[in-house]
């Protein structure tokens, strides 16, 4: 569960980026802050070597970046909010889901895939609530973000 992974640090609520590429970039300086054993080059292109498969923006408005690493010891989240939206379009996918304002970030190890599609599934099911991804939007602390998860998968 989402509520399982975040913490106040790994909730960033006013994102700077406004395209994908700096979206990446912003959101995995936050992990390397959580975790400066992480290699940044790695995780960066891990997470650019997915989204070539197909783009992670799931719905309008939503995108769950995600990739696997050998060797890391546990799973990493964040999650981040962008009050002006994010251009999450590349010149393979145009999504249709423009502009992006909640994003989620999943590295796993790429050795549990167990984890891997288990938590990518909760996210996914908690997004598919307008009224959760509305609340999220209208939060204005750290803690607001964690209530607002933990009520939702409480129901």
């Amino acid at each position: 569960m989402l509520s399982d992974l975040l913490k106040k640090e790994n909730i960033l609520l006013n994102l700077e980026s406004t395209e994908k590429e700096e979206l990446f970039a912003e959101m995995v300086e936050a992990i390397i802050h959580i975790d400066s054993s992480l290699n940044r080059d790695v995780v960066l292109r891990a997470l650019f070597s997915r989204e070539e498969l197909m783009s992670t923006c799931v719905k309008k408005g939503i995108a769950i970046p995600h990739a696997s690493i050998s060797g890391i010891e546990k799973t990493y989240c964040i999650l981040g909010l962008s009050k002006t939206g994010i251009d999450y379009t590349d010149e393979v996918y145009s999504s249709g889901c423009e502009p992006v304002h909640v994003v989620v970030m999943f590295i796993f190890d790429s050795n549990n895939s167990n984890d891997h599609l288990k938590n990518l599934a909760c996210c996914a099911h908690d997004f598919q609530s307008e009224e959760f991804y509305t609340n999220l939007l209208k939060a204005e602390s750290q803690e607001e973000v964690l209530n607002i998860v933990r009520e939702f998968e409480s129901q």
